[in-house]
């Protein structure tokens, strides 16, 4: 299997390449991994110190060894193969946000799925990886605290943008299966673009609810 340096024509050290991955992060490319990888380095405008990009740089470096207990009671956390979400369902499918969310509404109605819990909604999120972008304060994406707030307080005009005045979790349905139709000021357009084909209607509504405990 060829290197990776070799492949990419680098003629630096593996250290700088790791870590100037971490900092600038990388785009989508469909012949690697379709989803992009957010910059992590505050010089880029993510949330870790240079020194924290260099000691984490340091770590990854080390996953080539044999792991000893002590490592493992140390770490607490292996590296693992990103999941595809929740897997409570066939994946919604459509980018066609009016029918997804006519769709959530029939099924609802109909008792197909079950009304949202925000516990499994956290699960939803957690499962995604949504959180090395949203967390506690902002990082790479808008903070999750206050979402709820900052979305039905119509802040940046985001309900007006987008047309969804009377409807803000229908803002919210359309910001996770078209990410990019509203960018918060301030931010970049880093979302992947495919959720619709990683969660299902019930992942939706659990999520969704989940979303809206985040006053």
């Amino acid at each position: 299997k060829p290197s990776r340096l070799e492949q990419v024509a680098w003629a630096g050290s593996l250290f700088d390449f790791v870590e100037g991955t971490l900092t600038g992060g990388r785009p989508p490319s469909a012949g690697y991994w379709p989803n992009p990888m957010a910059a992590w380095s505050q010089l880029a405008g993510g949330p870790l110190r240079p020194d924290q990009i260099r000691n984490l740089s340091d770590y990854i470096l080390n996953f080539d060894r044999e792991f000893t207990i002590r490592d493992l009671h140390s770490v607490k956390q292996m590296a693992r193969v990103p999941t595809s979400g929740a897997s409570t369902g066939p994946p919604i499918n459509t980018t066609n946000v009016t029918l997804v969310i006519q769709d959530l509404a029939a099924q609802l109605e109909a008792g197909d799925i079950d009304a949202g819990v925000p516990e499994d909604g956290l699960a939803v999120f957690q499962a995604m990886g949504c959180g090395g972008c949203h967390g506690v304060q902002n990082l790479t994406g808008p903070a999750l605290t206050g979402l709820w707030t900052r979305v039905t307080g119509n802040q940046d005009d985001r309900l007006t943008a987008t047309a969804f005045e009377d409807n803000p979790e229908h803002y919210l349905i359309q910001s996770i299966i078209i990410p990019d139709t509203f960018v918060v000021p301030g931010f970049t357009a880093l979302m992947p673009p495919n959720f619709n084909e990683r969660i299902s209607y019930q992942d939706l509504a659990n999520l969704l609810a989940f979303l809206e405990t985040q006053e």
